[in-house]
């Protein structure tokens, strides 16, 4: 009996752009994902007054990502509090939020150091 030949899909090294895009699996029951009072940026009174901005992949992107819960909600309104250059405790908080979603986010863990400077932190307690 011959044997049915079947294709063999051998993963390959992720390109460095590739490695970015990459995010953690997340199950369903994992608390960490959950912002600190449990809701949504979109629900909390002191981010009312913040209009999230959207990632744009252009008109064609070539892939959509799935993203885990929350990350898209986290990194928009990082995009909305980047571009109004606010450096306050929501914004530091912010940080921590994005780097829990990916901590090789380098342009949080820069934005989160600005905050720090701006407010006047203890460095050592950070």
């Amino acid at each position: 009996r011959r044997r049915a030949a079947r294709s063999v899909v051998r993963p390959r090294r992720a390109s460095s752009c590739a490695a970015i895009a990459m995010v953690q699996e997340v199950t369903e029951d994992d608390d960490e994902e959950m912002p600190e009072d449990g809701l949504p940026y979109s629900q909390r009174p002191d981010w009312a007054d913040v209009t999230p901005v959207p990632q744009d992949d252009g008109p064609h992107p070539l892939a959509r990502i799935r993203y885990p819960p929350g990350f898209e909600e986290v990194h928009d309104y990082f995009r909305a509090v980047q571009k109004k250059s606010e450096f306050s405790e929501r914004a530091l908080a912010l940080t921590a939020d994005v780097i829990q979603h990916n901590s090789a986010n380098y342009t949080a863990w820069y934005y989160r150091r600005r905050c720090l400077k701006e407010l006047g932190s203890d460095l050592k307690k950070e």
